[in-house]
């Protein structure tokens, strides 16, 4: 897509330019990007999904300014002052835990005031996308490569994400409402990398907006698949 001389937020599109990003070894994908100048004077690489979804409206200095009229800079934490400068590898408090070792009591942090404490902004149990910690619990067994599979045989391999710029090629199984244990194919809809990382945001919105494109699937498709997964034995709730 041609996105020359036209305005993203503070940006403004000059030119575009391919980037090859690896990944899984010698296998990856070309990316477009734009080099954009920004009101500030700044000019930065962005992703073309990026300035048609207005996911990136600036060269960061928006941000930067909410930040510091929202009082999140903190110089003092910077550097040798911060807690965990220096504390790599085996020096790292989450050195050789799993994810399973992070719940609870057993997370090193536990217990211990947070950075923000007395800042805007809330954290945990007050946040407003706090759901009692269930990203550290593992996935049933039924969530399984077979599963996954079909459902991207069903959405024909593509991201069904409407706003998605294309970019993306690894395709990854969202749940829908957000509950593991949930692994209905009514519950799964294919996205891409970028669009399932944005599905942790305004999360009613996406389940609404998921919802209503699983449903638009056709019944045969959708009887072949249930078919095919219960012949295996598989199941789910």
């Amino acid at each position: 897509m041609d996105l020359s001389n036209q305005r993203f937020g503070r940006l403004i599109a000059v030119r575009s330019r391919s980037i090859f990003k690896p990944y899984y070894g010698r296998f990856g994908q070309w990316i477009s990007f734009w080099l954009c100048r920004c009101d500030c004077g700044r000019a930065k690489l962005i992703r073309a999904g990026n300035l048609v979804s207005g996911n990136t409206i600036s060269c960061g200095c928006f941000k930067s300014e909410l930040d510091r009229d929202r009082g999140y800079c903190l110089p003092h934490y910077r550097g040798k002052k911060n807690p965990m400068f220096g504390r790599r590898g085996d020096k790292s408090p989450i050195f050789g835990k799993s994810r399973e070792d992070m719940i609870g009591e057993r997370n090193w942090v536990f217990g211990k005031p947070a950075w923000n404490r007395g800042k805007p902004g809330l954290s945990g149990d007050k946040h407003s996308l706090w759901n009692g910690g269930t990203s550290f619990l593992p996935y049933p067994s039924v969530f399984n490569g077979s599963l996954k599979k079909l459902i991207r045989q069903r959405d024909n391999g593509q991201c069904q994400n409407p706003e998605c710029g294309g970019e993306f090629s690894y395709l990854t199984i969202h749940h829908i409402d957000y509950d593991k244990e949930n692994c209905h194919p009514l519950n799964l809809v294919t996205l891409c990398n970028s669009c399932n990382s944005k599905a942790n945001s305004n999360r009613q919105k996406w389940k609404q907006l998921y919802r209503e494109i699983v449903r638009q699937c056709s019944t045969e498709r959708f009887t072949r698949m249930n078919y095919l997964v219960m012949a295996r034995g598989d199941k789910w709730n």
